[in-house]
């Protein structure tokens, strides 16, 4: 059942995907399913890729709480590109308080100690 949830997911073409909401569930989808999907971390690589170009704060908010999810079950897979969405959320989105907050919270809580924060 999983092999064929698992190949659904990665056929879905995220461009083709009209509105914010079905993009935040397929994201969210990925973090909470991501140790079964074998690629999931790197299609929310391209996620956040795409995301850089055109900032959507509802999905930003999606894709750190999926990478946060998958950094706990697949964390050297998602250590680097974790650590540069927190950059750029951290550098790049004073402006946006809420996702900002979040990020430094989950950038402390995993820095200090990653199996309290799982």
């Amino acid at each position: 059942m999983i092999s064929l949830f698992e190949n659904y997911l990665t056929a879905i073409n995220f461009d083709l995907l009209e509105d914010e909401e079905s993009k935040i569930a397929y994201i969210l989808i990925l973090g909470e399913f991501g140790a079964q999907i074998e690629l999931a971390p790197y299609i929310l690589e391209w996620m956040i890729k795409v995301n850089w170009e055109d900032h959507n704060v509802e999905i930003s908010k999606a894709l750190l709480l999926s990478l946060v999810k998958l950094f706990f079950v697949r964390a050297p897979e998602v250590k680097n590109m974790l650590g540069k969405f927190f950059e750029f959320i951290l550098k790049e989105c004073k402006d946006v308080d809420l996702i900002h907050n979040k990020a430094a919270f989950y950038y402390k809580l995993l820095k200090m100690n990653p199996q309290v924060a799982q």
